[in-house]
């Protein structure tokens, strides 16, 4: 946004391509910062993609509680 004195406030042109940039920026900074917390914390690459699709895939409201069956995910394999 610009402000032109006595004309009022504008947007700038494109303005939504870049928020759009700028989103994906915050998005894929934020799957690498977790991607490399699960490697950290020792989970096998097929693991991180199977929540990834899981949560993909999830029915529901996006911003709500994480749903059962992505939480199921987080017990070791084997264990009972």
């Amino acid at each position: 946004m610009y402000t032109r004195r006595g004309m009022g406030v504008f947007i700038n042109k494109n303005i939504e391509g870049k928020c759009s940039e700028d989103c994906r920026k915050r998005i894929i900074g934020r799957l690498h910062e977790v991607a490399a917390e699960a490697k950290a914390a020792g989970m096998a690459k097929k693991d991180i993609i199977d929540v990834v699709q899981a949560s993909l895939a999830a029915e529901g409201n996006l911003y709500g509680a994480t749903p059962a069956a992505l939480t199921a995910l987080a017990k070791q394999k084997g264990a009972k």
